[in-house]
C-alpha cells in the first residue's frame, strides 16, 4: 500500500493519494531509489499534488539516493520546460532549502542554469541561491549556462555577482568554456564584464 502512494503520485491520482494520506501512509514514504511522492509530482510538475503533500507535511528536503531532492527534480522537469514555475515558488516559499547538492553537487540553480530555466534562474536567484556553489567537477551555474550559450542567464547570474574567476576542475572559467564552444556573445559580455 506505502508503494501506492508514489504510483498515484506519477499518475496524477490526487484523490488515491489523499485517500492513502488519509489512511496513515507516510507522506515522506521513500522507494527504494529514495523517491518520495513530492519528488514525483515535482519532477512531473503537479502542483495539486505538491500542495496537498506539502500541506501533510512532507518533508522539502529529503534526497534520493542520486542527491535529487524535490526543488532539484522541478527546477529542470516539472513543466519548467514550459516556462512554468508554480511547483518551484511553491517548494521555496514553503522553505524549501535552496543550495542542497545532489550526488554530482549540482544545486536547483545550476541545474536550471543548464536546462535553460529562465524563470526559474532569476527566481531562484531573487530568493537569495548561492551563485558561485560548484559542482563536484568545479562547474558553476555561470559556467553551465556559458557552455550552452543561454546568454539571458550568463547575464542575470553576471549582474548578481557571480565570480567569474571561480574555474572547474580542469582549470576552466566561464570565458575560457564559452571561448571554447564558440559562443562569441558570451565571449564579448564576461571579456567586458573582468
Amino acid at each position: 500500500m506505502t508503494k501506492e502512494l508514489i504510483k498515484f503520485a506519477r499518475n496524477y491520482n490526487l484523490e488515491g493519494v489523499k485517500k492513502l494520506i488519509e489512511e496513515g501512509v507516510d507522506v515522506n514514504y521513500q522507494d527504494k531509489d529514495g523517491w518520495t511522492a513530492l519528488m514525483v509530482a515535482s519532477y512531473y510538475g503537479y502542483l495539486e499534488i505538491a500542495k496537498f503533500l506539502v500541506e501533510k507535511g512532507a518533508n522539502l528536503d529529503l534526497q534520493n539516493k542520486r542527491g535529487k531532492t524535490g526543488l532539484i527534480e522541478a527546477s529542470w522537469n516539472g513543466q519548467s520546460f514550459k516556462g512554468e514555475i508554480k511547483v518551484v515558488e511553491l517548494l521555496v516559499e514553503k522553505g524549501a532549502s535552496l543550495d542542497l547538492q545532489d550526488e554530482n553537487g549540482k544545486t536547483a540553480l545550476m541545474v536550471a542554469s543548464e536546462w535553460r530555466r529562465d524563470k526559474i534562474v532569476k527566481y531562484l536567484v531573487e530568493k537569495g541561491a548561492k551563485i558561485d556553489l560548484q559542482s563536484k567537477y568545479g562547474d558553476t551555474a555561470l559556467i553551465w549556462a556559458s557552455r550552452f550559450g543561454y546568454f539571458e542567464i550568463v547575464e542575470l547570474l553576471v549582474k548578481n555577482g557571480a565570480n567569474l574567476d571561480l574555474q572547474n576542475k580542469w582549470g576552466n572559467t566561464a570565458l575560457d568554456i564559452a571561448r571554447k564552444e564558440g559562443r562569441q556573445e558570451i565571449v564579448e559580455l564576461l571579456t567586458t564584464k573582468n
